[in-house]
């Protein structure tokens, strides 16, 4: 028996057509470039509109889960409409969701000059957050919210072969670890020993000792799936969270996860932002277990599968996920 009821879209809000929404994105103005990922628009008395082909409905459906469920500040939604394009016109499909704004000011843009009485302040700010999601906890149930239990999307758009275009289902921490190490193109993660490199031989070597930190035993726990200073809001004078976004990565993940997706943004802001990475590593470290071994061991396959072309990306695989 299930210890999270899971919504459907019947579930959701409607309070706006798509005509409205369409008219509400003309007169607005978009908050960043278009990018693969969508569009974010502001349409005024403080409402957001987001879309794109990218946009589905499991952004909607997990924000609905984690408001109802938790006393987390997350995006009120008003609305989730999928178009589903035209193949005639070659009208792409687009999801929209409308949501409520939320106050605060993005949290990497507020780390640089931090002093530690704010970082103490997010920290303990996180761990509340960790907190409520673990009240989503649903031991035997992994993947994507409203995915049909598959992990489909984020790090893990990948399938297993071009010859076997299975997507990652796991049901316990082994399956999917065997399913990663699978869509490496590698039978046997020691087969790595035998790579041409020596570096990568090295690395390999590595992985294969921190994996035998791997508790496997371990349930899922639920998460954000994302949660990194972009995703998370602040008080700009107290630093006091007011809101957590951008939940369509929202699932049951290995117990390690959060831990992970914390050190996956140090490699992004070596390049953006790098005054801000010990200051982020200072409050992650506070306010989540140590889990380094197991993040970076698994975060070597991840690479790996990039690395060698296996990374197939998410929308166009043949797959009953993705959809809506």
């Amino acid at each position: 028996m299930r210890i999270v009821a899971m919504l459907t879209v019947k579930d959701l809000p409607r309070e706006f057509t798509l005509t409205q929404i369409k008219d509400l994105i003309k007169d607005g103005h978009a908050l960043y470039e278009p990018n693969d990922y969508g569009q974010v628009t502001d349409v005024g008395n403080d409402l957001f509109v987001k879309y794109g082909s990218r946009i589905l409905k499991t952004e909607a459906l997990a924000m609905e889960l984690v408001r109802t469920r938790t006393n987390l500040p997350v995006p009120g939604l008003l609305a989730y409409i999928s178009d589903e394009g035209d193949d005639a016109t070659e009208r792409p499909r687009c999801g929209y969701l409308v949501m409520k704004k939320l106050p605060g000011i993005r949290l990497d843009r507020a780390l640089e000059g931090m002093d530690k009485a704010a970082e103490d302040i997010v920290a303990q700010g996180i761990r509340h957050v960790l907190s409520e999601l673990r009240s989503l906890d649903d031991p035997g149930r992994w993947g994507h919210v409203g995915k049909n239990g598959a992990l489909h999307g984020g790090e893990f758009k990948f399938r297993l072969s071009s010859d076997d275009p299975k997507i990652c289902r796991p049901s316990s921490m082994q399956d999917l670890l065997d399913f990663t190490i699978a869509a490496t193109g590698m039978e046997k993660l020691e087969s790595f020993l035998q790579h041409p490199n020596l570096k990568a031989r090295q690395e390999a070597q590595r992985c294969i000792t921190m994996l035998a930190s791997i508790d496997m035993s371990r349930p899922s726990v639920f998460s954000h799936g994302d949660l990194r200073p972009e995703n998370i809001l602040v008080d700009p004078e107290t630093y006091a969270i007011t809101g957590i976004i951008d939940w369509e990565l929202a699932g049951w993940y290995p117990y390690f996860w959060n831990y992970s997706i914390a050190e996956f943004y140090q490699d992004q802001a070596r390049f953006r932002a790098p005054a801000t990475i010990p200051i982020w590593e200072r409050i992650y470290k506070s306010a989540m277990p140590d889990y380094e071994r197991e993040s970076q061991s698994f975060g070597f396959l991840l690479t790996d599968i990039a690395f060698r072309g296996q990374d197939w990306g998410w929308l166009n695989l043949p797959c009953d996920c993705c959809k809506d």
